[in-house]
Protein backbone atom coordinates (compact mmCIF):
# COMPACT_ATOMS: atom_id res chain seq x y z
CA UNK A 1 0.00 0.00 0.00
CA UNK A 2 1.35 3.42 -0.96
CA UNK A 3 1.74 6.23 1.52
CA UNK A 4 -0.41 9.24 0.79
CA UNK A 5 -0.73 12.70 2.19
CA UNK A 6 -4.10 13.31 3.85
CA UNK A 7 -4.48 16.92 4.93
CA UNK A 8 -8.01 18.11 5.67
CA UNK A 9 -9.14 21.69 5.45
CA UNK A 10 -12.30 23.73 5.07
CA UNK A 11 -11.18 26.88 3.28
CA UNK A 12 -10.47 27.27 -0.41
CA UNK A 13 -7.02 28.74 0.24
CA UNK A 14 -6.08 25.78 2.43
CA UNK A 15 -7.39 23.35 -0.16
CA UNK A 16 -4.98 24.87 -2.67
CA UNK A 17 -2.11 24.29 -0.24
CA UNK A 18 -3.41 20.76 0.37
CA UNK A 19 -3.34 20.01 -3.37
CA UNK A 20 0.23 21.26 -3.64
CA UNK A 21 1.33 19.32 -0.55
CA UNK A 22 -0.19 16.14 -1.99
CA UNK A 23 1.42 16.76 -5.38
CA UNK A 24 4.85 17.30 -3.83
CA UNK A 25 4.53 14.28 -1.55
CA UNK A 26 3.45 12.12 -4.49
CA UNK A 27 6.46 13.33 -6.45
CA UNK A 28 8.82 12.59 -3.53
CA UNK A 29 7.29 9.17 -2.93
CA UNK A 30 7.62 8.34 -6.63
CA UNK A 31 3.93 7.87 -7.24
CA UNK A 32 2.20 8.25 -10.56
CA UNK A 33 3.46 11.46 -12.22
CA UNK A 34 0.16 11.81 -14.09
CA UNK A 35 -1.67 12.20 -10.79
CA UNK A 36 0.89 14.76 -9.71
CA UNK A 37 0.47 16.87 -12.84
CA UNK A 38 -3.32 16.74 -12.56
CA UNK A 39 -3.23 18.06 -9.02
CA UNK A 40 -0.51 20.63 -9.49
CA UNK A 41 -1.14 22.96 -12.39
CA UNK A 42 0.66 26.19 -12.93
CA UNK A 43 -1.20 28.93 -14.76
CA UNK A 44 1.26 30.76 -16.99
CA UNK A 45 -1.36 32.99 -18.65
CA UNK A 46 -0.77 35.64 -15.98
CA UNK A 47 2.93 35.60 -16.88
CA UNK A 48 2.36 35.59 -20.62
CA UNK A 49 0.21 38.72 -20.28
CA UNK A 50 2.77 40.46 -18.05
CA UNK A 51 4.90 43.44 -19.05
CA UNK A 52 8.52 43.29 -20.17
CA UNK A 53 9.58 44.74 -16.80
CA UNK A 54 8.05 41.73 -15.01
CA UNK A 55 9.83 39.28 -17.32
CA UNK A 56 13.17 41.05 -16.72
CA UNK A 57 12.45 41.15 -12.99
CA UNK A 58 11.68 37.41 -12.79
CA UNK A 59 14.74 36.46 -14.85
CA UNK A 60 16.99 38.56 -12.61
CA UNK A 61 15.41 37.09 -9.46
CA UNK A 62 15.87 33.55 -10.77
CA UNK A 63 19.54 34.27 -11.48
CA UNK A 64 19.99 35.78 -8.01
CA UNK A 65 18.35 32.82 -6.27
CA UNK A 66 20.49 30.28 -8.12
CA UNK A 67 23.67 32.24 -7.43
CA UNK A 68 22.70 32.72 -3.77
CA UNK A 69 22.61 28.95 -3.35
CA UNK A 70 25.92 28.57 -5.18
CA UNK A 71 27.67 31.34 -3.22
CA UNK A 72 26.61 29.80 0.10
CA UNK A 73 28.56 26.66 -0.77
CA UNK A 74 31.59 28.36 -2.33
CA UNK A 75 34.72 29.02 -0.34
CA UNK A 76 34.70 32.70 0.51
CA UNK A 77 37.35 35.00 -0.97
CA UNK A 78 38.19 32.82 -3.97
CA UNK A 79 38.12 34.15 -7.51
CA UNK A 80 35.01 32.04 -8.23
CA UNK A 81 33.26 33.53 -5.19
CA UNK A 82 34.12 37.02 -6.42
CA UNK A 83 32.94 36.29 -9.97
CA UNK A 84 29.65 34.78 -8.79
CA UNK A 85 29.28 37.68 -6.37
CA UNK A 86 29.69 40.27 -9.12
CA UNK A 87 27.08 38.53 -11.27
CA UNK A 88 24.79 38.23 -8.22
CA UNK A 89 25.13 41.97 -7.49
CA UNK A 90 24.23 42.74 -11.12
CA UNK A 91 21.21 40.42 -10.87
CA UNK A 92 20.02 41.97 -7.61
CA UNK A 93 20.54 45.50 -8.95
CA UNK A 94 18.55 44.61 -12.07
CA UNK A 95 15.85 43.06 -9.88
CA UNK A 96 15.59 46.17 -7.71
CA UNK A 97 15.69 48.61 -10.61
CA UNK A 98 13.18 46.72 -12.73
CA UNK A 99 10.70 46.73 -9.83
CA UNK A 100 10.23 50.48 -10.27
CA UNK A 101 8.58 49.82 -13.64
CA UNK A 102 6.16 47.33 -12.09
CA UNK A 103 3.11 49.23 -10.96
CA UNK A 104 0.99 47.71 -8.24
CA UNK A 105 -1.41 50.61 -7.90
CA UNK A 106 0.11 51.43 -4.54
CA UNK A 107 -0.80 54.34 -2.36
CA UNK A 108 2.09 56.65 -3.33
CA UNK A 109 2.25 57.42 -7.08
CA UNK A 110 1.82 53.75 -7.99
CA UNK A 111 4.52 52.56 -5.59
CA UNK A 112 3.96 50.29 -2.62
CA UNK A 113 5.83 48.97 0.42
CA UNK A 114 7.66 46.42 -1.70
CA UNK A 115 9.32 49.28 -3.61
CA UNK A 116 10.90 50.43 -0.33
CA UNK A 117 12.58 47.03 -0.25
CA UNK A 118 14.05 47.79 -3.68
CA UNK A 119 15.51 51.07 -2.40
CA UNK A 120 16.88 49.20 0.62
CA UNK A 121 18.49 46.57 -1.64
CA UNK A 122 20.19 49.21 -3.78
CA UNK A 123 21.59 51.00 -0.72
CA UNK A 124 22.79 47.74 0.81
CA UNK A 125 24.42 46.67 -2.47
CA UNK A 126 26.43 49.88 -2.44
CA UNK A 127 27.42 49.34 1.21
CA UNK A 128 28.36 45.70 0.62
CA UNK A 129 30.54 46.47 -2.39
CA UNK A 130 32.27 49.33 -0.59
CA UNK A 131 32.88 47.13 2.48
CA UNK A 132 34.39 44.36 0.36
CA UNK A 133 36.70 46.80 -1.44
CA UNK A 134 37.85 48.26 1.87
CA UNK A 135 38.47 44.80 3.32
CA UNK A 136 35.68 45.02 5.89
CA UNK A 137 34.57 41.43 5.42
CA UNK A 138 32.20 41.24 8.41
CA UNK A 139 30.35 44.38 7.26
CA UNK A 140 30.25 42.95 3.72
CA UNK A 141 28.87 39.65 5.00
CA UNK A 142 26.05 41.24 7.01
CA UNK A 143 25.12 43.65 4.21
CA UNK A 144 24.84 40.71 1.81
CA UNK A 145 22.84 38.66 4.30
CA UNK A 146 20.43 41.56 4.79
CA UNK A 147 19.95 41.75 1.01
CA UNK A 148 19.21 38.03 0.83
CA UNK A 149 16.70 38.18 3.69
CA UNK A 150 15.10 41.47 2.71
CA UNK A 151 15.39 41.37 -1.05
CA UNK A 152 14.85 37.70 -1.73
CA UNK A 153 13.07 36.11 1.24
CA UNK A 154 10.74 38.90 2.41
CA UNK A 155 10.06 40.32 -1.06
CA UNK A 156 9.68 36.79 -2.40
CA UNK A 157 7.12 35.98 0.28
CA UNK A 158 5.21 39.19 -0.50
CA UNK A 159 5.14 38.31 -4.19
CA UNK A 160 3.09 35.20 -3.39
CA UNK A 161 0.30 37.12 -1.64
CA UNK A 162 -3.19 36.83 -3.21
CA UNK A 163 -3.74 39.17 -6.14
CA UNK A 164 -0.11 39.20 -7.27
CA UNK A 165 1.17 37.50 -10.43
CA UNK A 166 3.15 34.78 -8.63
CA UNK A 167 0.06 33.83 -6.65
CA UNK A 168 -1.95 33.55 -9.89
CA UNK A 169 0.77 31.43 -11.51
CA UNK A 170 1.11 28.91 -8.68
CA UNK A 171 -2.29 28.89 -6.96
CA UNK A 172 -4.96 30.01 -9.42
Amino acid sequence: RRATCNIRSSTKFSSIWRKHAIAISNLILGQNPQITTERFRMNFTALSNASLAIHIHLAAVALAIILTIAIVYLRKGTSLHKLCGRIWVAGMALTALSSFWISTGGSFFGFSFIHLISVYVLVQLFRAIRAAKLGRIIEHKYAMLSIVWGGLVVAGFLSFLPGRIMFRIFFA
